[in-house]
């Protein structure tokens, strides 16, 4: 291999090995030697005679002879001679022999070789420069870019353009072989990633042309225009986008200037998609518009064939449609080239890459049309034609992205089975370019096929295993979409627990890589959904805030979010609402319907899917803040997108909009529809019977209970409930799961029963209350069980005991009040005084253990034990005892003006009792005072809160009649009063 060794090898070694100098040829060819700066060759090659003996024993042998008879002091022979008197014809031989060395190496495949040779050729021609020396550079910067070193191939081509340039300055007639030279060291620099400098020198060329055009050189305008165009791309790719453009049109009014349409159509072109990263859609259409009509009128005026121009103008305007949304009329520019683009490809099949980029775009151009069918057959065509090309193009990943994509449009018809082998041939065909991040996305898209596949979960399931293997080993974004899917499959197998790990892993990977919200928002909202499904609500709730958010600041740059978006929504809604923040839940489900109602289109099921949900999800909030009438105009459009949605999928469909229609008749029971509501409610039965969902049957059965019940059809609300609770018994029995739903189904059928029938229901719901860890439920449950006890005439002591097991004792004493309060009102008087004897035991042990206890359940008992004794017909007794309460209960009230409004209202109503009471026992004197005071507490709750205004008409009716038995000249004014305030009062 040739090396240029240090430049002054040849100076150092010449006196030292040789002795005297040599004569005067030597000296003469030694100094146009060293004068040229040429390189020398390294010691190890030298001969033992001289450095220019073996140089020209390489590039020169003829003057081998001669110059070993010079060196030897003999007389020089007539050539050497005539190189004594001009040295530059030493240096023509040399360059002569420099050139056909460097062939040789290129030959032998020895790159540093020709690269050392040519080098060499440089330097001899130094002196003389000229076009031989641009030659010799060029082919020198050719030399160094095929071995990979851009920067000496950029410096050795700028010499060969500055040398060129130079020489056009004297000798315009050179113009258009600069720009050639331009055109090719610019593109140079692009590839060694210095788009400034190629800017600079492509500006430099077009202003020199201009200057020329502008002095009269008229014939030099085309090259003008070249050069426009050439400063532009250069323009462009140094991202000076807005000059770019202006440039570009400059270029395209100098081609038509000179009669160049072909040109001014590729300019137009070029115009339009810069256009279109200046963001300016109209305008980037109506110059791809302008390159067609170039181009088409070149196809009429020109004998040459045009079509190929014809067809990729037409493609360009039908890009720029779609991107304006004026998709029909995209498709029908893309289809009014199909049949000339698709013979162009049989006649010259090298133009696969641009036939294939329009068959992706007819295809997705069909598929946005709703042309389902159409979008098919161009994505197999697209398939065809990228695989016809691999052998000549190598181009697998483009095969292999054809294949997902086919497979994408196969599976919306329902050909899963082969959008699931498209997807795996995708995966080979990028094993087999190598490509391991694009075998893994190809594993997780076809795990996403084979899911909705009939059948067991595993095939899928070890795809996405797989996936993540695979993934493991290169990180980044394939890991994190690869445990996605995984987190999706492991969801389908019913394994939520796995599904959430993974979930969460790919939120840590894409942490980690500080990835876009646009790969780290969904693995948010999925790690979102599975930590719902655990009961894990805080993780819940703060992914999805975070998913959401981030979602909504991609939506607000790019509107194509507003479909997640509106999931995320439906997700953080139905978490609001879990933790009863209904206003909260109503604004995200409120929200996703409105970016739902903007995107819903008939041809989008996915969106429909999401607006039927987020409907039915407002409209349940509507229902539970009180606003039926929204909440029913929600329903019954919930109703009507399910009801289209079932049409097509009736299997996938069936269920939810049973449960919408269960939803609609809530909202119709709401405004008292009984009728309509429970004609909702059979078809919610219905369809779940027809789908055969036993757990939505269960639920809808139940519901049709409460149907029946409010028609006063108690019977069949008994059957349809009892129905409903043994599907969910036989759903506990052989699925196992949650036990809530049969525990509240059975309570649900106890409140229709007879309490002696009651009591058995009671006892189940009870214990599976507690099997599922619902402690509150389970105490609510027991102390219904203790008033059916009591109503059917049972011993409650029992149950008593449990109750003040399972609660603190002061809590169990306030319970059991409740329950005998609530007896007392059905009469039971008996069964409200055992349980209220209980309680008061329950009561004096605990003060036994803590005389320090407030007395608040106290003051409750004494008020229960007055109700009793003046339900016995003891009235003095209940005075008395309301008395005893009014004591304990005043002193806990806080005192002065400022005292909750709940207080003084337990106050009032204290008072009024104690009034009531004495009034019964004909003590109408001692009642005057405490009505009179409790009037006054009305009155001041009253002007404060309209709520209060029946309390008070009450409470003024009977302060009347106690004025009117203790004759009291007030007593017809204040019963005026009452009667004012009573017929000013809305009926209900």
């Amino acid at each position: 291999m040739i090396v240029p060794p240090d430049p002054d090898t040849f100076a150092v070694d010449r006196g030292a090995r040789h002795g005297p100098s040599p004569s005067s040829f030597a000296q003469a060819i030694t100094g146009a030697h060293a004068g040229t700066g040429v390189p020398q060759l390294p010691e190890h090659t030298l001969s033992a005679t001289h450095p220019l003996v073996d140089l020209a024993a390489l590039c020169a042998p003829d003057l081998v002879p001669a110059l070993r008879t010079l060196l030897a002091g003999a007389p020089a022979p007539a050539k050497v001679q005539l190189a004594l008197d001009d040295p530059a014809v030493l240096r023509v031989e040399l360059a002569r022999g420099l050139r056909g060395l460097a062939v040789r190496r290129h030959l032998d495949g020895d790159g540093q070789g020709e690269i050392t040779a040519l080098g060499l050729l440089t330097r001899v021609l130094q002196p003389s420069g000229g076009r031989a020396l641009a030659d010799a550079l060029r082919d020198l910067a050719a030399a160094h870019a095929a071995s990979g070193d851009l920067e000496a191939a950029v410096s050795a081509r700028g010499r060969a353009f500055r040398l060129l340039e130079a020489m056009a300055r004297d000798d315009e007639r050179l113009w258009p072989e600069v720009l050639i030279d331009a055109e090719e060291y610019t593109g140079l620099l692009h590839d060694a990633l210095r788009p400034t400098d190629a800017t600079v020198v492509s500006g430099r060329v077009a202003r020199a042309l201009e200057r020329l055009v502008e002095s009269g050189r008229e014939g030099l305008r085309p090259e003008y225009a070249r050069s426009l165009r050439l400063w532009g791309d250069r323009l462009a790719e140094d991202e000076e986008w807005r000059q770019a453009a202006d440039t570009v049109l400059h270029s395209v009014q100098e081609f038509r200037r000179v009669g160049d349409r072909y040109a001014a159509a590729l300019g137009l072109s070029r115009l339009s998609a810069l256009q279109t990263v200046l963001d300016d859609p109209e305008e980037a259409l109506a110059s791809a518009r302008g390159a067609l009509a170039e181009a088409a009128a070149l196809e009429h005026a020109d004998p040459g064939d045009w079509r190929m121009s014809v067809c990729m103008a037409t493609h360009s305007v039908a890009r720029r449609l779609s991107a304006l949304g004026r998709e029909d009329e995209a498709l029908d520019a893309l289809l009014s080239v199909r049949a000339p683009f698709e013979l162009l490809h049989e006649e010259a099949p090298e133009i696969h890459a641009s036939y294939a980029d329009y068959l992706e775009d007819l295809s997705a151009a069909c598929a946005a049309a709703g042309a389902v069918e159409e979008a098919l057959e161009a994505a197999e065509a697209l398939v065809e034609a990228r695989r016809a090309a691999v052998d000549t193009t190598g181009d697998l990943p483009g095969l292999a992205l054809a294949l997902l994509r086919l497979g994408e449009l196969q599976r919306p018809l329902g050909h899963v089975g082969r959008a699931a082998e498209s997807a795996r041939e995708a995966a080979e065909v990028f094993a087999a370019h190598g490509d391991a991040e694009g075998r893994v996305h190809a594993l997780c898209v076809l795990s996403d096929h084979l899911a909705l596949l009939d059948g067991p979960p595993a095939a899928a399931l070890e795809h996405a295993e797989e996936a993540v293997e695979q993934a493991r080993g290169l990180g980044g974004r394939s890991l994190g979409e690869a445990l996605t899917v995984l987190g999706n499959r492991r969801e389908d197998a019913g394994d939520v627990s796995g599904a959430f790990e993974a979930a969460a892993e790919a939120v840590e990977v894409f942490r980690a890589l500080d990835a876009s919200p646009g790969w780290i928002a969904p693995a948010l909202h999925h790690r979102a959904a599975r930590a719902r499904q655990l009961g894990e609500h805080d993780l819940a709730l703060d992914s999805a805030l975070e998913a959401t958010a981030l979602y909504q600041d991609l939506y607000e740059d790019d509107l194509s979010y507003g479909l997640v978006l509106a999931e995320s929504l439906c997700l953080l809604g139905r978490l609001r609402e879990a933790e009863r923040r209904f206003e909260h839940a109503l604004t995200a489900a409120e929200r996703a319907v409105s970016l739902l109602e903007r995107l819903h289109h008939p041809d989008f099921p996915r969106v429909t899917v999401c607006l039927a949900m987020s409907l039915r999800d407002a409209a349940r909030l509507h229902e539970r803040m009180g606003t039926q009438d929204k909440a029913l105009v929600l329903a019954r459009r919930a109703v009507t997108l399910y009801g289209e949605l079932a049409k097509d999928d009736p299997v996938r469909f069936r269920p939810p909009l049973a449960d919408a229609w269960r939803t609609l008749g809530s909202c119709l029971s709401g405004l008292g529809h009984d009728e309509d509501a429970y004609t909702a409610a059979l078809f919610d039965v219905d369809l779940h019977r027809e789908s055969g969902d036993r757990t939505g049957l269960a639920h809808a059965l139940c519901s049709l209970g409460h149907r029946h019940e409010a028609l006063g059809r108690t019977d069949e609300a008994i059957a349809v409930t009892r129905e409903s609770l043994d599907v969910h018994e036989e759903l506990l029995l052989l699925e196992g799961g949650d036990p809530l739903p049969t525990a509240r189904t059975a309570s649900r059928l106890a409140e229709l029963l007879a309490p002696e029938d009651a009591v058995g229901l009671r006892e189940r719901a009870i214990t599976l209350f507690t099997d599922a860890e619902e402690d509150t439920e389970a105490t609510a449950e027991l102390l219904r069980l203790l008033r059916d006890r009591a109503l059917a005439g049972d011993d409650v002591a029992e149950t008593v005991s449990r109750v003040s097991a399972q609660e603190d004792t002061v809590e169990a004493v306030r319970a059991l009040t409740a329950v005998a309060d609530r007896l007392i009102g059905d009469g039971e008087l008996e069964g409200a005084e055992a349980v209220h004897t209980q309680a008061r035991a329950l009561w004096d042990i605990h003060l036994l253990e803590r005389p320090g206890t407030p007395a608040g359940p106290a003051a409750a008992l004494w008020e229960t034990e007055a109700a009793l004794k003046s339900r016995f017909g003891l009235p003095d007794a209940a005075a008395d005892a309301q008395a005893m309460a009014l004591e304990l209960l005043e002193p806990l009230l806080r005192p002065g003006r400022h005292r909750p409004a709940e207080q003084d209202g337990a106050l009032a109503r204290s008072l009024a009792r104690l009034a009531a009471y004495l009034a019964d026992a004909d003590r109408p004197a001692e009642a005057l005072p405490h009505q009179a005071r409790a009037t006054g507490l009305y009155e001041s709750l009253a002007t404060r809160f309209p709520g209060h205004r029946h309390a008070l008409a009450v409470s003024l009716g009977a302060l009347a009649d106690l004025q009117a038995r203790t004759g009291s000249p007030e007593a017809e004014r204040t019963l005026a009063r009452a009667t004012a305030l009573s017929s000013a009062l809305p009926e209900d």
